[in-house]
């Protein structure tokens, strides 16, 4: 038997998915730069990256409300 996937379901899904890609892409972009240019300390931007998507992901919900 299937189930409908209520609006607030599907909603909850898209954010996890945004969620777990920003994740992913987050970590990976510096840590294959880091690879590549064989310099483990491109690893601290993973943080840093994080922080600044935050922060202007804040800016920009604050300025469409």
């Amino acid at each position: 038997m299937a189930t409908k996937i209520t609006p607030e379901q599907k909603s909850a899904l898209k954010e996890g998915l945004k969620v777990f890609v920003w994740a992913g892409l987050s970590a990976v972009i510096p840590l294959a730069i880091g690879w590549m240019q064989q310099d483990p300390r491109w690893a601290l931007m993973i943080p840093v990256v994080n922080a600044v998507a935050y922060a202007l992901n804040i800016v920009i919900k604050n300025r469409q409300a």
